[in-house]
């Protein structure tokens, strides 16, 4: 069963790699989870969007904007 923690983890790792470029070879040999395919080359929008909900969800603005800016530039 997927905890609140597990899921914020899948998403705080999501976004690293998506919005902050973190490389997702680092990540994974930590052992993490992803809210996402990690070992796709680029996420698709519907990915992108669930994420944004998640942290709006969460009352975390600056990621909210920097995900909103995300999907603005690359679509």
């Amino acid at each position: 069963m997927i905890t609140d923690e597990d899921l914020w983890e899948a998403y705080n790792n999501s976004y690293k790699i998506i919005i902050l470029g973190y490389d997702v070879d680092d990540l994974m040999k930590q052992n993490v989870m992803f809210a996402i395919n990690p070992m796709k080359q680029f996420p698709t929008e519907r990915e992108v969007i669930k994420m944004f909900k998640y942290f709006k969800e969460q009352g975390e603005k600056r990621k909210c904007i920097a995900i909103k800016t995300y999907l603005d530039t690359h679509q």
